[in-house]
């Protein structure tokens, strides 16, 4: 299976070519892998210092019990 790479980039860059690429690449995850996708997380929150981040690629969105209980984690 295919990596997919999370990378930072600038809004100059967004319609440019991969080869004229100049981001900062972050972490690179297999989508169907939960192990690697937690990974990726981390990386992502470490690098912009965030609690949280919306679900990855192929991240199943988080149940009610899972939400009320990031919510009251972060309360």
């Amino acid at each position: 299976m295919s990596k997919i790479v999370a990378s930072t980039s600038h809004d100059a860059y967004v319609d440019a070519p991969e080869s004229e690429y100049d981001g900062e690449t972050l972490t690179a995850y297999d989508p169907n892998d939960p192990e690697s996708i937690q990974l990726a997380r981390q990386a992502i929150m470490k690098h912009f210092g965030l609690k949280s981040i919306p679900p990855l690629c192929n991240e199943p969105e988080p149940g009610f019990f899972e939400q009320l209980w990031n919510a009251l984690w972060r309360w």
